[in-house]
Parts: structure tokens; sequence; C-alpha cells
């Protein structure tokens, strides 16, 4: 039955699936995890067996509920489905998010008790059961519960933080005390959330979170509704399940109890949404919850060629809490990783400015970063440079963040220092200076020619104290006033405090932390020769016109769907399309893409740059400071998710005047192991880069770490240079150097760098005997 299955796949569809991916295909019976490496063909993999159930199982097609990740996902895996099978297989097929599931079941249980859900998210405003003169929106209701419980109006991206948290804790099913414990960065979270809670109940509100928070209720609570749709979907596919979140784990855990047929399909390797509650865990422990699972590895990656393949194979091997795999291609060598090592921060996009001109324009190109303040100096300069660029997810947080406002503001206070409603928007954010609330409500509103300082020392009831403050901070603003913005800068930060004032507003969050400093260094460079407060807030407002325009089209504005020309393509192909499985509309070639890491996931492009890769940035400060090691962890994901959308040339930069992330600097000893030792020897014998933020230990690839059980008492005598070796994953290699307890070996094709001892103690490696 499967051999005719797969002989007229081949002939009448033209996929030529894999021996592994055959394997997926074929298990229809009980639980199963499906581990697809990136480019591994998961989506046709997923297609096919769903074909497969239905044509050789005679599964009816409604009999199976396939979910994913995002909407662009769930199009893309459809919209596949129909142009490949849809002619020679009858019936609809179901696949979408688990939030339109959730939401499916929720409105259909409503209406059978006659109850009305009205959903408040986006622009959607809704009137309350209670009250018909009001209307609600997601927004205004936090908007005006963040303003009941702080006295202040939130900003947009304590907003965001605050939709983000709420978001979390529900979809990691928080207890009432863990809420209260959860350190969201936003003051008196858990009232907020109390009250943003009651609000939506007594008004029959529901959002996103509240779609899969009542339909698991109700299939916990209704047992007859859970038999419904048990009875209704027999078979049950997950992909993306690294993404799944906590709560959807658990609906789908309810919704497969019965059968058990749920036929998971993930890489963990690329569980990279924590901050959004995904739940990698429930793939490490899954054989816990389904002890006679069967796993399946799908290790061939069609994308990418071996010079990228195999460093990447080694990288993530760093991580301990994962699946073991080991990702190969057929495909060509192609050109190394290159690591490149630039002076200053601006360097490296210049470089890739002059690296753009030089390569054919048929050849699809992305700048890949870990934040979005990244963007801004790109943007800056490819605009100057004439160079098109597509920015992809664009927000404009960095333009409306409150530190670039303050900046703002107090620059332009400094040539009109009658503007007390400015003034009020930043004086106690200055460190020493002690001035407060009362002076500065007596003086606004008030239709004068005397400036704030003048109107404040008029007061009758200032002390001495607040009076020498008020005339020390008028000086320090007629300093500033002639000042060029650029210095400008530096003085409001060191001179009046405000750095001291950025550094409390992150005291217990070194993301937080990160980010606000991040900001501040984007705008130093974007300060660089600039002449006038006027011509700062001009160039501010035509970059944000530029970047939002840039991530609306491509400059040419001839935009082409990547995936949907390669959706249709043949056996290995076909495979290697599943990489690029988000079907959004991508600009045309021979424009450049701007991306977050996060923002890549899902596609590729044949030449990748990497940028700001710096400890501190990527990975963030946070995720080596806390003790928690599942945070590094991630950023490691992450990292490897970036490296991993290139096809053809993957290239980084290291900059001399920042300290080195240290994801390159393991990546370093995989691609230029003799290289990385002579790096290594120079830098030690130099002060250390500025603003290091600590000490670098190399987590060293493969059988390069001193593991638990390794006998350090039984020493082996070093190999010459051109010794032969036999390795029992990478084969036959020769010795290239061998001292100080590590040797470096010459394979076919690669180099690679390990700790001796352990190799020899696991009969790892063995010497041939010529």
């Amino acid at each position: 039955m499967s051999d005719v299955f797969f002989k007229e796949l081949s002939q009448e569809f033209n996929i030529d699936l894999s021996v592994q991916q055959k394997a997926g295909v074929l298990h229809t019976k009980g639980p199963c995890l499906l581990l697809a490496v990136p480019g591994g063909g998961k989506t046709t993999t997923l297609i096919s067996r769903t074909a497969y159930l239905i044509k050789s199982h005679h599964v009816k097609p409604s009999e199976i509920l396939s979910v994913t990740f995002s909407k662009a996902s769930a199009k893309d895996m459809l919209e596949r489905y129909n142009q490949i099978f849809s002619k020679k297989i009858k019936g609809k097929v179901q696949v979408s998010t688990i939030h339109s599931f959730a939401y499916k079941v929720v409105l259909s249980y409503a209406r059978y008790v006659g109850k009305t859900y009205t959903l408040i998210e986006g622009n959607i405003r809704a009137k309350g059961n209670h009250n018909n003169n009001q209307t609600f929106s997601k927004q205004s209701i936090l908007r005006q519960s963040y303003r009941k419980f702080n006295h202040g109006y939130i900003s947009e991206g304590e907003l965001e933080t605050l939709v983000s948290g709420l978001s979390f804790v529900k979809n990691m099913m928080f207890t009432d005390l863990e809420i209260k414990a959860y350190a969201s960065g936003v003051n008196n979270f858990y009232e907020i959330f109390r009250d943003y809670e009651g609000l939506k109940r007594e008004n029959d509100l529901i959002d996103y979170d509240d779609m899969l928070q009542i339909c698991y209720q109700l299939l916990c609570d209704e047992p007859n509704v859970l038999v419904q749709y048990q009875k209704m979907y027999k078979f049950i596919q997950v992909d993306e399940t690294q993404d799944t979140s906590k709560i959807q784990h658990a609906i789908l855990g309810l919704l497969a109890d019965k059968n058990k047929n749920v036929f998971y399909v993930a890489d963990d390797d690329q569980s990279i949404y924590g901050f959004r509650a995904a739940y990698p865990e429930f793939l490490i422990g899954i054989k816990d919850l389904y002890p006679q699972i069967a796993i399946y590895r799908m290790e061939q990656n069609y994308r990418s060629t071996k010079s990228i393949v195999e460093p990447c194979n080694i990288f993530i091997k760093n991580n301990k809490k994962r699946y073991d795999k080991n990702i190969f291609t057929e495909n060509p060598l192609g050109s190394p990783i290159k690591i490149r090592t630039v002076d200053e921060v601006t360097n490296q996009y210049e470089a890739i400015i002059e690296a753009y001109r030089a390569i054919d324009v048929n050849h699809s190109q992305v700048i890949l970063y870990r934040n979005n303040d990244s963007a801004v100096m790109l943007a800056q300069l490819l605009y100057e440079s004439d160079i098109p660029f597509y920015i992809k997810d664009f927000k404009k947080k960095y333009f409306d963040h409150w530190v670039i406002n303050d900046m703002v503001s107090i620059l332009k206070f400094a040539h009109n220092q009658n503007d007390s409603e400015a003034f009020s928007k930043f004086y106690y954010k200055f460190d020493g200076f002690y001035l407060n609330k009362q002076m500065i409500e007596q003086i606004q509103g008030k239709e004068t020619s005397a400036s704030v300082f003048q109107q404040i020392l008029l007061e009758d009831d200032l002390t001495g104290i607040q009076q020498k403050n008020v005339i020390r901070l008028r000086q320090c603003f007629k300093v500033l006033e002639k000042m060029m913005p650029k210095d400008g800068l530096k003085y409001i930060l060191e001179s009046l405090g405000y750095e001291a004032y950025v550094e409390k507003r992150s005291e217990g969050s070194a993301y937080l932390g990160n980010n606000l400093r991040s900001r501040l260094n984007v705008l130093r460079h974007l300060l660089k020769g600039v002449s006038s407060m006027d011509a700062f807030t001009d160039k501010l407002t035509k970059l944000e016109e530029i970047m939002v325009n840039a991530g609306r089209n491509s400059s040419n504005g001839n935009i082409t769907s990547s995936s949907s020309s390669s959706s249709s393509s043949s056996s290995s192909s076909s495979s290697s399309s599943g990489g690029n499985s988000d079907s959004e509309r991508m600009p045309n070639k021979n424009v450049i893409t701007l991306s977050t890491v996060h923002s890549s996931k899902g596609l590729e492009w044949d030449q990748v740059y990497m940028v700001d890769l710096v400890d501190g940035i990527f990975p963030t400060e946070a995720s080596y400071e806390e003790p928690d090691p599942s945070l590094l962890e991630e950023e490691r994901r992450l990292f490897y998710v970036a490296m991993t959308r290139a096809k053809l040339a993957l290239t980084l930069y290291d900059i001399k005047s920042e300290p080195t992330s240290r994801f390159l600097k393991e990546l370093d000893v995989i691609v230029n192991p003799e290289a990385f030792l002579k790096k290594q020897a120079t830098q030690d014998s130099l002060p250390s880069k500025k603003n290091q933020h600590n000490a670098y230990t190399i987590q060293t690839p493969t059988c390069m770490s001193v593991q638990d059980g390794l006998d350090l008492d039984n020493e082996f005598e070093p190999l010459d240079e051109g010794s032969l070796v036999e390795h029992d994953t990478f084969g036959s290699g020769s010795v290239v150097t061998c001292d100080e307890g590590h040797i470096v070996i010459r394979f076919d094709g690669s180099i690679k760098r390990m700790n001796f001892q352990y190799c020899m103690n696991k009969e790892m490696l063995k010497v041939k005997v010529s």
C-alpha cells in the first residue's frame, strides 16, 4: 500500500521523499514526535502524510485536525496541500492556528447556551453589556487600568510590555500566587491584571488568550463537549510544536486523549519564543505523557551548503537540554562561513553595503539582528547609499520610546526655556536637583515671557536649597544651549544625571537596562554630524518616514512571494521549500531585507549577514547574568536559527570596539580553529575590550567539553603534525596541531578542534598506524 502511494507521489506530484520523511508519513497510529531540522522539508512531509491518511487509509479529511503556530504557516500549508493534492483527493482539509480552533469551540458552545462573547483585539471596539454608552478596546482598557493604579499615562513601550506579560501568565497557566510574583517590568502588574480580567468578565469581552483559557476550561468542565470533539478529530497533527504554549499543549492533549493519534512535528533547537510563553519543556518530557511514543528524526537539510550546515550542527550541540540530532546535507560544499572583523559598529554596515554591490542581483540578501534598534542605523546608511531595502515586521518602537522622547524634549527645551509643558515631562529625571511637583504645577498654564527658571525663582515659598538647585539647573541649560546636539547628549547623560536615572529605572532587569542603553547608543550615532536641534528633529522625522515606507513594501514596489514560487518544486527541492513556510509577501531579490532573527524564522535567503554580535546584545546580558541556564540556551538557539536561514553564504561581523559575542567565539573555534588559536593568543596579551561584561570561557563543541566521568588521570602523549586518525563521527583525518590538551584535525572538507583526552578516553578517536 505504501509503495503504491510513494510511487504515485513521485510520478503524479513530483515529490520524492527521503527515507526519514517516509518514516514520518507512514506513522498513522499512536503518538509520534517527528524532529525536523531547519530546511528539512517538514511541510512537505506533513501534507504528504495528510494525503496518505486519506488516500491509503480512507480517513475522512474532516477527521484530521492540523494546527500550526501562525496564520501565515497555516495558510501556506493549506495552499500547498490544495495546489498539489486537491485535484486528485476529494474533501476539504482543515488547517488552522490553535487560537482559531479554540475560538471556534468557544463560539459554538456560546451559541448553544445563548451566550455572546465580543472580541476586543486590534482596532475592534465593543460595547459593554452593562453600559450601552461605553465602548471598549483592549488598548483603551489597559491604558485606563494603568492610569488607575499608577496615576500616570502608559508609554507605547510599557503598553507592549504589559500586553506581553498578560499573555505570558495566561499561556503559562500561572496560579494567582505566581502572577503576583511575576516580574513583568510594569508597576502594579497584578492589580492591572485583576482589573482587566474583571472588566472583561462583567461585559462578556474576550481577547486572544481568553480563547484558549475558555476553550480549555470548557473541555475540562463539559465532558460531552470534549467527547464531541474527540469523535470529530480522530487524527491531530501539530506543526511547530516547539512554539506551542503550555495551555495550548493542554488543549491538544485533551483532544488526543481518547485516540492517542497525535503527530507532533518540531525542532527543539528552533524554540525561540520563550517570551511568548513557548513551552519546549513539553518536548523534552514528552515520554512521561506518552511512554510508547515513536520518535523519528528528519536530519537532512535541503536548504544550505555543507559549509553552513556542518558548523551549525556542531554549534547547537553546545546546548545540553535538547534531543541529539546530526543535521547533514547532500548539497555542495559551497563558500565557507566568513567572520569579518571591523573596528566600529558602523563599519559592519558599510562592509555589507560594499558586499551588496558586488553580489549578483539575482541573489536574495538579508541583514539579521537581535534587536529592532539595529535597523535604525542600517536604514539611515542604506538610504544615504541609495540601496533599496525592505524592513520585515517594522515597529515604530524606537521613535516612540520615552528615552528618545525625553532627549528630544530636553534638547528642544534648551533652545526654548519658556516651555513649561516640555519641562514638566523630564525635570524629575535629573539626578541631584530635587525639584518638586508643586513648583512645576504653580507655573504651568501661566501666560508670561519669563523662562521656567525665572518663574520658579519668583515663588515666595522657595527654600534656600531649592533656590540653589534651580539656579544650578539654569546654568546647566545655558551651557547645553550652546552645545552641538552630539555633545549635548553626553552632557545630559553625565552632567545632568540622566544616565543615573536610566540605570535606576532598569534596576532588577538586565533586559530593560540593555534596551535603554541600546537606544541611547543608536541616538549617539544619529547625532553625529548634526549641527542644530532643528536638523536633528528633521533627521528623526525623515528617518521614521523612510522606515515606515520600507516596512510597507520594497523600494521599487515590485514584491513577489518567495514561498509561492518554490511550493510546487519537486522532490528534494519541494522539501527544501519546507524551510520557507512563511507565505507573506517578500521583496524582489534586488532589494535587501532587514529583519530581526525572530521575524526571520521559517524563511531563507541566498546571502545572510549577521550584525551587532556583541555580548550584552546577542546574547542578552540577562541570559548569562541569570542563574537559569535555559535563558542562554534559548539565545543560542536564536543564533542557530539566524545562521540556518542562509542557503549559499553566511557572513558574521566581529566589532573590535565592543565585547565579542560568546556565540561568535564558539563559532570561530569551529570554522577557523587555527586562526582562532592565534587570535586568542594575541588577545590574551592585550587589555580586554571596553565594556566587557564578564570574562568569557569558550563552550567548546561536540567532544571538546570536559564531561562528567572524564578520567583526567589517564594522560596521552600528544600526536605529531600529520598523524593520521579516525574519528567515530567525522571519519578519517590528519592532525594539524596537538597541544595543551586539545587537538585540531583536518577532515574531508572541514577542520575540527577537540578535547584530546576526552576523545581518547571515550574511544571516539583512534590513531592509525601507517
